[in-house]
């Protein structure tokens, strides 16, 4: 189990503990408390790209930052339909992309 976890991009959703891992990321298991009555969900954190190297041999290609963030927001959006087409996911309710600075 992870011994930091990672803040929800949902308020609503706390992040309670690490229930998985694969190649496009970590699963949590996530809560939250409505009127008393606790309501659990599955949070996956995708981060690309996946390391520093990977950055850097994709700016090495590509020549320019912009073509950089190109290929790696078309990345995202590659992965998140792949994802959703999946038969281990049983519903999948809203996407979120937050960008690390």
């Amino acid at each position: 189990m992870d011994k930091e976890l990672p803040v929800s991009a949902w308020p609503e959703w706390k992040i309670i503990e690490k229930i998985g891992e694969g190649s496009f990321g970590k699963v949590y298991k996530a809560q939250r408390t409505e009127r008393g009555k606790s309501f659990y969900s599955a949070i996956k954190i995708i981060n690309i790209p996946g390391s520093q190297s990977e950055l850097n041999s994709v700016r090495s290609e590509t020549g320019d930052e912009q073509s950089t963030r190109q290929y790696f927001q078309n990345l995202v959006v590659e992965c998140m339909q792949v994802r959703t087409t999946a038969r281990r996911i049983i519903r999948r309710k809203t996407s979120l992309i937050v960008p690390n600075t």
